[in-house]
């Protein structure tokens, strides 16, 4: 795996096509899939535990039924920018 920083990727299990998403990203980052029927947040906590110096956190959700969001989160600060 080639990457410019280090980043990791959580994708939950209930978007469409979260496998294809999945194994684009891992092309260049640390991806974890979240059980969507469990603690998202204990899921990240637990995964998060085994990683330090990240660059960035990006996630993957269902917001409402239709829509896939995505959220970065860079040095401290949100980019809430793709969810408006």
């Amino acid at each position: 795996m080639t990457t410019n920083q280090n980043q990791i990727s959580f994708i939950i299990d209930n978007i469409t096509d979260y496998e294809a998403i999945a194994s684009e990203i891992s092309k260049t980052q640390s991806v974890h899939v979240l059980n969507s029927k469990c603690d998202i947040l204990s899921q990240i906590a637990s995964i998060l535990e085994d990683y330090s110096n990240l660059d960035a956190i990006h996630t993957f959700f269902t917001w409402r039924k239709r829509f896939a969001r995505s959220g970065q989160y860079y040095a401290g600060q949100p980019n809430t920018s793709k969810l408006s």
